[in-house]
């Protein structure tokens, strides 16, 4: 906001006489330099009537001195008049009004610069957070792919489960054990599904041989018929939470896909865990053969001629 235009005239009038009172004080010291010279200049200068010269001198600077004098006196009388006016049309109240308005316009010129600030940076955050959004937005979408595609799964293995409980119910109460196949270079890789644990029949050494699992297996013998079955404890525990994907993820990769087929003996306190077995075999890439068995029954020792599940 500009300043009142009574606030640059005193300035300016203040300008003013400084200057007048200078020149006055110029004309003074002068005379007195006149006067101090004559006075040195001994008594024939005393004695010596100044001449036409410096009489019209000396008057004409008597009368700058006199002009000088009124004018001082007139602008005197004029600041007198104005400020007199002055205070008569604005007083001390409306004077502080004036200041205090002059502030307030200046507080709000800065109030409205950190308003746009703020508003830019909002703006720029509104941009952040509409990317976050769209990418949000992306994610979920391919959450429900993946979550579609895994409630089919899901779907899969629960008809699997219930194949697997049809078959069993299928099958005869007299029939034979199941015989494992051993022939020299069979491709079926036997896995126990029993009590909630996988355990492999045969694992693969580090030159890719076939061996068998000894390690994790228990070999007995009744009436010249060995039988087997995993140890207590050996294996890897199924978890239903899938906490231990990981582990039979390892058990199972250790097979060759163009190579072996997996035959899983499943016992039917672990039908609900064949679901995920299911699932790392279909990852890995092994073809599988659920093979379903009642409760208490027991694998033998035999070749591709011995008995097996009847239906």
């Amino acid at each position: 906001m500009s300043k009142p235009s009574s606030t640059i005239q005193d300035g300016s009038l203040d300008l003013l006489l400084d200057t007048i009172c200078n020149t006055f004080g110029g004309i003074v010291f002068i005379s007195l330099l006149v006067v101090v010279l004559l006075n040195m200049s001994g008594t024939s200068a005393s004695t010596t009537a100044p001449s036409d010269e410096s009489d019209l001198e000396f008057q004409q600077l008597t009368a700058d001195l006199d002009a000088a004098r009124a004018r001082l006196t007139s602008m005197r009388q004029s600041k007198q008049q104005r400020d007199h006016t002055r205070s008569q049309l604005v007083n001390e109240q409306q004077l502080r009004l004036a200041k205090a308005l002059i502030e307030a316009e200046s507080l709000r010129e800065s109030r409205r610069k950190e308003t746009a600030s703020l508003l830019s940076q909002a703006s720029v955050s509104q941009q952040a957070v509409n990317r976050i959004a769209k990418t949000l937005n992306v994610r979920q979408h391919q959450l429900d792919e993946q979550r579609r595609a895994l409630d089919g799964l899901d779907q899969e293995l629960k008809s699997q489960v219930v194949k697997l409980q049809q078959e069993l119910k299928s099958r005869s109460q007299n029939v034979t054990p199941p015989k494992l196949e051993l022939l020299p270079n069979h491709s079926s890789i036997g896995l126990l599904l029993k009590g909630g644990r996988l355990t492999a029949i045969t694992r693969i050494g580090v030159s890719g041989d076939e061996l068998p699992n000894l390690d994790e297996l228990e070999i007995s013998r009744e009436n010249g018929i060995a039988f087997v079955e995993a140890k207590q404890g050996a294996g890897v525990e199924v978890a239903l939470d899938q906490s231990t994907m990981e582990q039979i993820q390892r058990l199972v990769k250790q097979f060759n896909p163009d190579k072996h087929v997996l035959k899983v003996w499943i016992w039917p306190d672990s039908f609900s865990h064949f679901q995920i077995v299911q699932k790392v075999i279909a990852e890995s890439g092994c073809r599988s053969k659920p093979e379903p068995v009642k409760e208490g029954t027991r694998l033998s020792l035999g070749n591709v001629s011995a008995p097996v599940l009847g239906q």
